[in-house]
């Protein structure tokens, strides 16, 4: 015999199916408490104006080191990473804060870009000046044999 329910019409004791009782319980809110009050403390590391202009002397003072020796490119981007890692230093002083590290680095970076691309702009200069200026000689050869 299986345990299915029949169809009504072609079973003789129908049994009705009940939904069980389960004891009910009453619903009580949860309890809240009063939140506790948490001091705010005041941004210890206030954004820096500076900070990008000092991220872009870097840069520069980088790319103007590794292209020093391309005819005074490197003393071009070092002057403009000077300009900027200055300009960098006011902006942070005028919120008061100190010079960032960044800024430090790429005017450090800057000025050793334009001293190293100045001085093999002055080396090409000068190596171009002698070559022209060296006498023209030609040698004849005697082939008397």
């Amino acid at each position: 015999m299986n345990n299915y329910p029949q169809d009504p019409q072609n079973q003789q004791n129908p049994q009705q199916y009940q939904q069980p009782q389960y004891p009910q319980q009453s619903y009580q809110p949860p309890q809240y408490q009063q939140p506790q009050y948490q001091p705010q403390y005041p941004n210890q590391n206030p954004e820096d104006p500076g900070k990008g202009m000092g991220i872009a002397s870097m840069v520069l003072g980088i790319i103007g080191l590794c292209t020093g020796w391309c005819w005074g490119v490197g003393a071009i981007l070092g002057i403009i990473g000077i300009v900027l890692a200055i300009m960098s230093g006011n902006k942070s002083k005028q919120v008061g804060l100190k010079q960032n590290g960044l800024a430090i680095a790429g005017l450090v970076c800057s000025i050793i870009a334009v001293v190293c691309g100045a001085g093999c702009l002055i080396c090409t200069i000068s190596a171009i000046n002698a070559v022209n200026s060296a006498p023209y000689t030609t040698y004849k050869y005697n082939y008397n044999w």
